[in-house]
């Protein structure tokens, strides 16, 4: 009897952990019910048309996952679906596809809504129903809704003036349901991700993108004949679209709903959203970021950025915890509920996008009780944008008198802490709050108190290691800060020049203040003023207040100032002027010539490299390619993907805060984009020089895996692959700022390269790897195999004429190095780690 059990136990366990490929929709459709599934996709692209509906292959929802415990992997796996499915049920609402079971994942599925076609009623793309249900890695394009391009101008719920089909893109429901590291590209009128009657909702890890229009172009359809047209533009506001103003044409990108109805377990309740955590995530170009105002419980956003957004946060009863915000088309921070209390956390962060933000407003702080803490600040706004306690809201939807939307509120009893140095002003009827700020302060309440602090420089989101070493260059002169140790005078120097000269370190002064001092050291190492616009440089016992510095953000992206705050009057900011001195200037001067690029000098040691292949993110079969060997001047473009192809294997070199270089396995040439940047310029191959910043790129997670690569040097441009994917398409830079995926890297490390790119016979395989002193290659005979380290420097090499050889390498450092084989069937590269 226990021979029985344990052969029933093992092949229950067997069953469970064993994975079954399918190879068409139709085959998968009979595992969506089945409870311990374990069921794979065949890698590919399938469709699913109206046609198919009309022939009954597909009901509504058109994927439902019924079953519990269960694992569907949809690796490589792209979905499209014709929007014209939308409105093939007739007019109810469509899901189409919908989770009701428990305990069940799904990832890494690419969802792709294929035209423009509304549904007659309403659409969600995904529905979260059930408990404890795990949505990981999808990337969803939705579109197909009516009308779109109008945000919310002429309706979004009862009475429109337009009547709206709205599409969704992912409705969470149930309890404990987990989004995460999804990407969703909205292109429809109705939310990205929103929640009705879910309990303990996670959202982590996800970004968010959505589309803005001007309301100047939507009048441009004036006789065209569109929708909004038709209604001579007469909005649901009661007046006729105004000129001048920036809208998402979507809605809420995170949003919460106090009522709804889920089921579980086969029941149907009915109840509100409580305990929503959304973390990590980004929202771009919605009319909402992260919007929880209706939630219950404890409300939490944690390390999310809302950028461009028409409101960037909104909590209701919540936390906000290290997020960010800028106002290029809205305000970082609404809440005009009476009922909310709040503790939030905002940087201000400087706007990517033209200001478009008629409102004019930062934060709007329209309820009482609450507590906000506002960081960070934009350089470039407008003079009269203001924080707003109490009062109204100007804007798009706030005209004529409409006091559906354009009512007032006092804002009363709440602690306000302004860091930035923007303007408060303080409405009529609001009482009893506590401001500390450093920006001005127009008080038309009452018994409010106000305390102003300069203390706010101090705000940085750069802490430097004092145990590392610092280049601080200026990006406006491309002059580096330099001091030989002796002289009082310091200088500058070319930002190729490395050595002792002119790398810096930090010295902790406390109180969130640092002396900068040469960090080789000298008779005189310590930067300071000596209380006139000069700059010199005196030994370490000279600590005053002419000598530590505080770091804010400069005009600059990823820059600097470097400010004495007690320093003398009118010259606290360090400068480099136009004939390339060191000079100390009044504080209040803030342009390019005071700001700072401060970073660390790279060790450059093979412990901190990896070896990357790189992808398109809209066009994966193709990859970046460096050609054959290398040259300076050669070109980089787009080939078909192979990770074995060794013009496809990039040493990844980090350089520092953020920065890599891109260096081409078995040569000394890194992806360079040549100086400064334009539209179109073209990216080659150089000569890899540590210093060289034309070859830094900075990698920005975009979400889903992917990453931007912009150009230190000229951080306006990003490496850009072209539309689509062909052979030998160019790789050139473009505008940063754009949200199109011909921009977006998958960024792969590659920890086995072994299998060779041409083989007749058997692999080349090599080991021990890890490796302490000798190692065995086999498949290698008649082969050249050499050795280089993370340099591309050639180390060893050695004739091979056996299938398996012993070689000796205990005389090589501790690292990462790779062999080259190149025989006269194969071609193969080894990464080796040398212990």
């Amino acid at each position: 009897m226990k021979k029985i059990l344990f052969i029933l136990l093992v092949f229950t366990i067997g069953n469970l952990v064993s994975q079954t490929t399918v190879n068409s929709l139709q085959a998968l459709l009979p595992y969506l019910n089945d409870s311990n599934a374990n069921v794979k996709l065949a890698p590919g692209t399938y469709s699913i048309t109206a046609v198919d509906v009309a022939a009954g292959d597909f009901s509504n929802p058109l994927l439902l996952f019924e079953g519990n415990n269960s694992t569907y992997d949809f690796t490589n796996v792209t979905i499209n679906i014709d929007t014209e499915v939308l409105s093939s049920f007739g007019n109810v609402d469509v899901n189409l596809l919908q989770i009701l079971g428990n305990n069940n994942t799904l990832k890494n599925l690419k969802l792709v809504n294929v035209g423009n076609n509304a549904p007659r009623k309403r659409a969600q793309t995904i529905v979260m129903d059930g408990s404890d249900n795990l949505l990981e890695g999808f990337h969803m394009t939705v579109r197909g809704s009516y009308p779109y391009g109008y945000g919310d101008a002429f309706g979004k719920g009862g009475g429109p003036v337009i009547g709206h089909r709205k599409h969704s893109a992912l409705l969470v429901r149930g309890e404990s349901n987990h989004v995460k590291n999804c990407t969703l590209i909205h292109r429809s009128y109705g939310h990205a991700i929103f929640m009705q009657a879910a309990s303990n909702p996670i959202i982590e890890d996800c970004y968010i993108e959505g589309e803005m229009r001007s309301t100047d172009d939507m009048l441009k359809e004036e006789g065209t004949g569109s929708p909004a047209d038709n209604v001579d533009f007469m909005t649901v506001w009661g007046y006729r679209l105004p000129s001048g103003y920036m809208m998402s044409t979507g809605e809420g990108g995170i949003r919460a709903y106090n009522a709804g109805t889920t089921f579980i377990n086969g029941e149907i309740i009915e109840r509100g959203t409580s305990n929503p955590t959304v973390r990590n995530c980004t929202i771009k170009h919605m009319r909402t970021g992260v919007v929880l105002a209706h939630a219950s419980g404890n409300v939490i956003a944690e390390n999310c950025t809302a950028i461009g957004c028409e409101q960037g946060f909104g909590l209701g009863s919540g936390t906000a915890i290290n997020c960010k915000a800028d106002i290029s088309h809205g305000h970082a921070f609404k809440s005009t509920y009476d009922n909310d209390s709040w503790d939030l956390d905002i940087e201000i962060i400087p706007a990517v996008d033209p200001y478009y933000n008629g409102q004019k407003c930062i934060a709007f702080i329209g309820m009482d009780n609450s507590n906000l803490t506002l960081t960070g600040g934009d350089p470039n706004l407008p003079s009269d944008y203001r924080i707003q306690i109490g009062g109204t809201l100007d804007g798009v939807r706030f005209k004529n008198g409409n006091l559906d939307y354009q009512s007032t509120h006092n804002g009363k009893n709440n602690k306000v802490i302004n860091n930035t140095k923007h303007p408060i002003v303080i409405a009529s009827g609001s009482t009893g709050s506590s401001i500390e700020t450093c920006g001005s302060v127009t008080d038309n309440g009452s018994n409010n108190s106000i305390t102003n602090t300069n203390d706010c420089e101090t705000q940085t989101s750069f802490t430097p290691d004092p145990n590392k070493t610092y280049y601080i260059d200026s990006p406006a002169h491309n002059l580096r800060l330099a001091s030989n140790g002796s002289s009082e005078d310091p200088y500058t120097t070319s930002t190729q020049t490395i050595g002792d000269d002119v790398a810096w370190k930090f010295v902790n002064k406390g109180n969130g203040f640092w002396h900068i001092q040469r960090a080789a050291g000298g008779t005189k190492p310590r930067l300071r003023t000596d209380n006139s616009e000069f700059a010199d440089m005196q030994d370490t016992s000279y600590s005053g207040t002419y000598t530590y510095y505080n770091f804010t953000q400069g005009v600059i992206s990823d820059t600097h100032f470097l400010t004495l705050p007690d320093g003398p009057s009118g010259r606290k900011r360090l400068q480099i002027n136009s004939e390339g001195l060191v000079r100390f200037m009044s504080s209040s001067l803030n342009g390019t010539w005071e700001s700072f690029s401060i970073t660390e000098v790279s060790t450059n040691n093979n412990e901190s490299s990896t070896i990357v292949h790189i992808t398109k993110r809209n066009a994966t079969g193709f990859a970046i390619d460096g050609m054959g060997d290398g040259t300076n001047g050669q070109n980089v473009y787009l080939w078909s993907a192979n990770q074995n192809n060794v013009n496809q294997q990039w040493i990844e070199i980090d350089r520092g805060n953020g920065y890599y270089s891109y260096q081409k396995m078995g040569t000394n040439y890194c992806i360079d984009g040549n100086g400064g940047g334009a539209d179109r310029q073209n990216v080659y191959l150089w000569e890899c020089s540590l210093n060289n910043q034309n070859q830094h790129w900075k990698k920005i997670s975009v979400g889903g895996g992917a990453y931007k690569l912009i150009k230190r040097n000229a951080s306006g441009y990003a490496l850009d692959g072209g539309s689509n994917g062909a052979n030998a398409q160019n790789i050139q830079l473009y505008d940063a700022s754009s949200t199109s995926q011909n921009l977006q890297w998958i960024i792969t490390p590659i920890d086995n390269i072994k299998t060779p790119e041409i083989s007749e016979g058997n692999p080349v395989f090599m080991y021990p790897n890890p490796v302490v002193s000798t190692v065995t290659i086999t498949g290698a005979d008649n082969s050249i195999i050499r050795v280089y380290d993370m340099n591309g420097k050639e180390v060893w090499s050695k004739y091979v004429s056996n299938n398996n050889e012993t070689i000796d390498l205990s005389f090589l450092s501790s690292g990462l190095y790779y062999a080259k084989v190149n025989g006269s069937r194969s071609f193969s590269t080894i990464k080796i780690v040398k212990k």
